[in-house]
Parts: C-alpha cells; structure tokens; sequence
C-alpha cells in the first residue's frame, strides 16, 4: 500500500517534543509568576504596563507549549522565531539595565527560553533529516595509473 507523505511529524522522539513543551509551559509559568509579582524581575519603568506585557507573554508561552504537542513542523518554525525574538527583545530592551539583568527572574525566563530555542532547533533540524533521509556514502575508487 502507498503512503503519501504527510507534513507532520508523527515519528519524531516524543522525549524531545515533550520537553520543548514542558520547557515552553515552564516559561509561562515564570511570566506568570512575574506578573503576579512572585518572581522579582527588578526596577521596571512602568509595573502596570510591565505586569500586562508578562501576562501576554504567560499566555502566548502556555499555548505555544500546548501547542507544540500537535507535531507540526511549521508549528515549530515558527514557535523558534518568536521564541528568538522574544528572548532577544526582552534582552535588548534591558541591555544596560543590570538591575533587570541580574534579577532570579530573567535568569529563570532566559535559561527556559534558552533552552527551549535549542530543542526547537534540534527537533527542525532533526525534522528535515527525516525528510531528505539518510546520506549514503560513496567511495570514490581510483584506477591504478596505467604506466
């Protein structure tokens, strides 16, 4: 029987996708816990503003993580983009602000979207290999030189 392929990513480790979300519902839980003021994250400007931009960001991570558990490979693009942007965005932003940077709360938040960056990437990349298959090695044989 033929089987079409299909563009998601069944047979994928589910170790790895378990963890990417359990990473991303990890994040919410931080931002949550940010928002609510549990988990200092230092001086900022403007703690209202602030304290809606962590619950915006709580939601979004919570339904990224549930999310992911759906093996969509285009899923997982886009969840390491804006994981990237959102990590990179909220380090710029507080780049000469140390009394952010040194705070239990971006330590928390950053080692979570670190982390789950790299389990992204590695479930894409891992995803595309799947694809293409594995890469057979030829030798190259070289005549002997005819004197």
């Amino acid at each position: 029987m033929h089987t079409a392929h299909s563009t998601t990513t069944k047979s994928y480790p589910s170790g790895a996708i378990s963890l990417a979300a359990a990473l991303a519902l990890t994040a919410a839980l931080f931002y949550a816990m940010i928002a609510l003021g549990v988990l200092p994250i230092g001086d900022l400007v403007n703690a209202d503003e602030t304290a809606g931009m962590m619950t915006i960001a709580a939601v979004c991570y919570l339904l990224g993580g549930l999310l992911l558990r759906i093996r969509l490979r285009w899923l997982w693009i886009v969840s390491a983009v804006l994981n990237g942007a959102a990590t990179f965005s909220f380090f710029r932003l507080n780049l000469g602000s140390s009394e952010v940077l040194l705070t239990p709360g971006w330590f928390a938040t950053t080692a979570a979207q670190m982390l789950l960056e790299l389990v992204l990437v590695f479930l894409i990349a891992a995803s595309f290999q799947r694809i293409r298959g594995p890469k057979s090695v030829k030798r190259l044989v070289f005549a002997d030189p005819v004197s």
